[in-house]
């Protein structure tokens, strides 16, 4: 392990942080990561499906966005490509 840059001690490069908690090990993760993620979708328009809550979906003007994501892996899809860049 080596220390991250930025963060270097030229002192002692042998040494790196620990760290104390993390966001996986967490219980609450999962859905602290799922409203997180919706809520900044829903803000940008985004609407959630009845039917799946990992499917959002954006509409405008013919302009159709699918975004469903599983865990931490988010696929997006359109029917104009210059609106996923």
């Amino acid at each position: 392990m080596s220390q991250p840059p930025g963060f270097l001690n030229e002192v002692h490069l042998d040494v790196v942080c620990k760290l104390h908690k993390f966001l996986y090990g967490l219980k609450q993760a999962p859905c602290a990561w799922f409203e997180r993620l919706s809520s900044f979708l829903i803000s940008l328009s985004f609407s959630d499906s009845k039917n799946d809550s990992s499917l959002f979906i954006y509409f405008f003007e013919g302009t159709f966005v699918y975004l469903p994501f599983y865990v931490h892996d988010i696929l997006i899809t359109s029917n104009t490509p210059t609106i996923v860049h």
